[in-house]
């Protein structure tokens, strides 16, 4: 999802932009929300976020998501230590 977030950035057309390079922005920008659109993808994003030691504190997301992918994660981890 950081990813996700640097890349939107970067793909944002400028004024300095050619027409090429204003559409293949604009092509990988709509590709990227067409991809990374759905609440399952995106949870499941946040939860493998939660592990990598790089984002496992997830900066970017406000308090109360964060607390809700580390629920899921406490959650999940629970019922794989029951099988």
């Amino acid at each position: 999802m950081v990813f996700k977030m640097k890349i939107i950035a970067a793909m944002k057309v400028t004024d300095h932009d050619s027409d090429l390079v204003k559409t293949v922005k604009t092509a990988i920008h709509t590709n990227i929300l067409e991809r990374y659109n759905s609440p399952e993808i995106e949870n499941v994003l946040f939860l493998a976020m939660a592990l990598d030691p790089r984002f496992k504190s997830l900066p970017h997301l406000d308090t109360v998501k964060r607390e809700s992918v580390y629920t899921a994660l406490q959650t999940r981890t629970l019922d794989v230590a029951k099988v």
